[in-house]
């Protein structure tokens, strides 16, 4: 068919024109975010494994995630996921894949209480925000949340605890620094997909 309208042939030749720029301005402007092999794998949800009936983290393909009821850009690595809110504040979380699913390492900071002063963990220590605690004789054992006991292992050089709860509970091993009167805690939540 052959347009022999000039007029008409540059109004379809404009619409044409018009139509290919919204295809690639809408396509442009689509987040294309070229995620790696960590965060391709945590893509979707996650809960706790103490309460799978609550989602605590949804990782898009976008970059972004829910985790814990905030929202954040994401990116991951082989150890850190790193959470950046929307004033730019970032958080690096650790974790590990383990058989059972994903470890998150959480971070809480327990204040030494004021019974025992000292330069080391033991003394009683409590996560004002959250309501936790432990407590770290001189002997070696140790008293979680008031209920769980064992025997506990330090490596400063390291920068890990490790309880031992006995047949009660599996081991726990997590990430610790003082800082004065400041215990902080990178401790291990497991997470499985929901």
């Amino acid at each position: 068919m052959m347009i022999r309208n000039k007029k008409l042939k540059n109004t379809i030749y404009i619409a044409i024109l018009s139509l290919s720029f919204s295809i690639i301005a809408i396509g442009c402007s689509k987040s294309d975010v070229q995620q790696n092999d960590f965060e391709r794998s945590l893509l979707g949800k996650w809960a706790y494994v103490h309460d799978m009936s609550e989602t605590v983290a949804d990782f898009k393909e976008d970059g972004t995630v829910k985790f814990e009821g905030k929202k954040y850009t994401y990116t991951a690595d082989d150890q850190f996921i790193r959470l950046t809110d929307d004033d730019e504040e970032s958080t690096n979380l650790r974790y590990r894949y383990d058989d059972d699913g994903v470890y998150v390492y959480i971070q809480s900071t327990y204040t030494r209480q004021p019974d025992v002063e000292g330069n080391s963990i033991v003394g009683v220590w409590r996560c004002e925000d959250k309501g936790w605690t432990f407590e770290f004789s001189p002997k070696g054992t140790f008293m979680e949340d008031g209920a769980l006991t064992g025997y506990y292992l330090v490596d400063e050089e390291a920068g890990l605890i490790k309880l031992m709860y006995g047949e009660a509970l599996q081991d726990t091993v997590f990430y610790f620094s003082l800082d004065g009167d400041k215990l902080h805690v990178e401790y291990p939540w497991l997470m499985r997909r929901r």
